[in-house]
This record gives C-alpha cells, structure tokens and sequence, in this order.
C-alpha cells in the first residue's frame, strides 16, 4: 500500500484571491461549491431551502433598515482579504 505522508509537502502554499478567481473564471471546480478562506479552498456543504429562505428574509429586513447608500447582497463572493474571499449569508 502506498503511504500518502511520503508526498507530504515541506509547507502548504495558500491560494490568492486573483488565482482562485482565475479557476473560478476557467470553470476548474464545475458545479462544486467551494470558497477561498486563508488561502485554503474549503468544500462548502449544500444549502437547503429553509437556510436559503431565512438568508432571504434576512437580506430583505436588513436592506428595509438600511438607506439607499448601502447594499445588501446575499451568497455573493466577499474580497476580504488577498487571501479569502468568503460567500457570506448576508
């Protein structure tokens, strides 16, 4: 049996956000939902329809309380960092 430690990198290099974008872009992940969280892809698991529908109604509160300077999005790509670019609820 092949022993999988003895391909063990010597360090882990993280991901920036302009080349996970650049493997989003090529389609390298299909229909895998993933997101870039300190320079490591995370698998993200499905959400359902009851998540779905509070992160609506969520979204749809916080735009009413808010003025029109500011933009309430839902699931969309946040750049918060060079190294992480997370899908926040809201």
């Amino acid at each position: 049996m092949f022993d999988l430690a003895l391909l063990a990198p010597e360090r882990l290099r993280p991901l920036q956000v302009r080349e996970y974008d650049k493997l989003v872009d090529a389609g390298v992940f299909g229909d895998e939902h993933v997101e870039l969280l300190g320079g490591v892809l995370v698998t993200m698991s499905p959400q359902g329809e009851r998540h779905i529908h509070v992160s609506a109604r969520i979204a749809m509160l916080l735009a009413r309380q808010l003025s029109d300077a500011w933009l309430v999005t839902s699931h969309s790509p946040l750049k918060v960092r060079d190294d992480s670019k997370p899908e926040p609820e809201v």
